[in-house]
């Protein structure tokens, strides 16, 4: 554990100092993740922004030798608990940024999983984390829209890290998730290489992927009623709280997030991103 938050201190602080003074595609790939994320989370049903986003208004911290903006907004809907993005600029509007995360939470009546996907300078990681496998099938709550997927997963197959068996080091970070991780979990790698051309057509990977997993899962979600079922329900809210306790616990970002918003993190980390303890919409419940 100590091991690999050295390893993501030294990432970050050295990609903050060392990046480039003006915009690459990379950057500009990640801000479009954002906005493609916003747009699609403002054309759910019943979606509205909650209360907490506006805790990071002019949210800035210091880490390491730069100053970073914080740009966070997290919404709800009929049926999502929560639907969050989270992106960290380097120097407030420089346009360059350090990564693209997003979490989208299904209420706990709904049979479904959950998706998380994280963009990096150099990676990008992305799942169906399923919380309650005994009483929802991933494959099942895709339908039709499983061929969205697929065709991610073909697209991403060029960039994808090699298992262990393989030599590679996929999952070597997130042990702690296995029993959540789904047959069509990507974990990408940028190519080690200067040429543009290669770099661009990485980074194009990477946004189409995204956008095929984001409209697979929501045209999902949106096909799904609400249940009134108790062994649903409680299933899905004790996963959930055993999944974000084993990320609190476990995931190396937290020590290293305890740095950068101290008193905050909480706020952050299990309010704002991943809305602990909550299991219903508050939009779901004035219905």
């Amino acid at each position: 554990m100590r091991e690999r938050f050295v390893v993501a201190c030294l990432f970050f602080l050295g990609f903050a100092s060392c990046s480039s003074s003006n915009p690459d595609y990379g950057d500009q790939t990640l801000q479009k993740m954002r906005q493609y994320t916003l747009d699609r989370f403002t054309t759910i049903p019943g979606a509205v922004l909650r209360p907490v986003t506006a805790s990071f208004e002019d949210y800035d911290i210091q880490f390491g030798v730069s100053r970073l903006k914080v740009i966070l907004y997290a919404y709800e809907s009929l049926s999502l608990v929560n639907a969050c993005i989270s992106q960290f600029e380097i120097t407030p509007d420089s346009g360059r940024y350090m990564d693209f995360t997003f979490v989208i939470r299904p209420n706990a009546d709904v049979r479904a999983p959950l998706i998380h996907g994280d963009a990096l300078a150099t990676s990008f990681s992305m799942d169906l984390y399923n919380v309650n496998p005994s009483s929802v099938n991933v494959a099942a709550f895709l339908g039709e829209r499983i061929e969205k997927i697929n065709q991610g997963l073909d697209l991403a197959q060029q960039y994808q890290r090699k298992p262990p068996e393989e030599g590679g080091d996929r999952g070597k970070y997130t042990p702690h998730l296995d029993p959540y991780k789904s047959p069509y979990r990507i974990e990408l790698e940028k190519p080690e290489t200067d040429d543009p051309e290669e770099q661009q057509r990485y980074w194009d990977t990477v946004y189409e992927v995204l956008t095929l997993y984001l409209s697979a899962f929501l045209e999902s979600i949106e096909s799904l009623p609400a249940e009134d079922n108790e062994t649903l329900i409680q299933g899905n809210i004790a996963g959930i709280d055993t999944f974000i306790t084993t990320l609190w616990e476990k995931d190396f970002v937290v020590p290293m997030g305890k740095m950068m918003f101290k008193d905050d993190m909480e706020l952050y980390f299990l309010d704002a991103f991943w809305r602990k303890g909550v299991y219903f919409s508050d939009v779901s419940q004035k219905q």
